[in-house]
Order: structure tokens, then C-alpha cells, then sequence
């Protein structure tokens, strides 16, 4: 992640790992919180910070973002640096992502906020995951047979 986060600067700032965040200014950023992300807002620019919950890389990378109980796909389809920075995020990193929220061509179930993702056009690491955890979220939230 340092090398990709090296070349963040030779990308504009499009990606990379941040410093860390110690609240010593307030920004004009404006944030969306992932439960409020709906078609209402489709065509618009979002900045949402999330833990990434799932990760594939198929051409581009698919995220799975997640703050709370809600859940969004974020896909980085380019550039090249990109798309590899973003496939090497660990799982549980906190990230900031911006970029255009759209409708998908038919609804995502694997998400909470199914009928919109957002197309990144930055991402950025605020806190990486240390290492794997004794399980993961995935397993926690998994049913419990009825044998069980």
C-alpha cells in the first residue's frame, strides 16, 4: 500500500493512504452517510468514509462498503494505479471514498443500498486493518442452525 500510496502523487491525489486524521481542522467536505444513499441522490457526487467489508477484483475492483448496518458497492474501474491500489485494501480498513453515485442496471441484493453504487473517483485509506481477526463479520453475521 506505501508504494501505490507513493504514486498517489503522480495521480493528483486520486488515491493513496492518508496521514493520520488527529481533528486539528474542520473542512468543507461534505459527507453522505451510506444509509441515506438512494436513487434521490443518483447523478450526484458522494464522499462517504465506510469500512470496506468485501473486496473482488474482476477487471476493476469491486467494493463493499459498509458504516453500520448499511452496505453500498463502490466499483474503481480506472486508472490502472488505481484499481491496483484499491485491490490491495485490507478488509476493515477505514476508507474515504468519493465519486458519482448511479443506478445499476438491475438491483444489487448483495448490498443494503441496492439500487445505487457509487463509480470512485478517489479513494483514500484512513486507517488500515492491522492483520486478520479471529473471524470476520461475514461469520459473526452468519445464521445459527437450529441443531445448534
Amino acid at each position: 500500500a506505501e508504494k501505490a500510496a507513493k504514486k498517489a502523487e503522480a495521480n493528483k491525489g486520486t488515491f493513496g493512504v492518508m496521514p493520520r486524521v488527529q481533528s486539528q481542522e474542520v473542512t468543507s467536505r461534505v459527507w453522505t452517510e451510506v444509509r441515506d444513499l438512494s436513487p434521490a441522490l443518483s447523478g450526484r457526487k458522494v464522499l462517504v468514509r465506510a469500512r470496506v467489508h468485501r473486496s473482488q477484483s474482476r477487471g476493476g475492483v469491486f467494493l463493499v462498503l459498509r458504516r453500520g448496518m448499511f452496505t453500498v458497492q463502490a466499483i474503481v474501474s480506472k486508472p490502472k494505479d488505481m484499481i491496483k491500489f484499491a485491490g490491495s485494501i485490507k478488509k476493515e480498513s477505514i476508507v474515504d471514498v468519493e465519486g458519482l453515485l448511479t443506478e445499476p442496471p438491475e438491483e444489487i441484493t448483495s448490498v443494503t443500498q441496492g439500487q445505487v453504487e457509487i463509480q470512485v473517483e478517489r479513494v483514500f485509506v484512513v486507517s488500515e486493518a492491522l492483520g486478520t481477526a479471529p473471524f470476520s463479520v461475514e461469520e459473526a453475521s452468519a445464521p445459527v442452525p437450529a441443531d445448534a
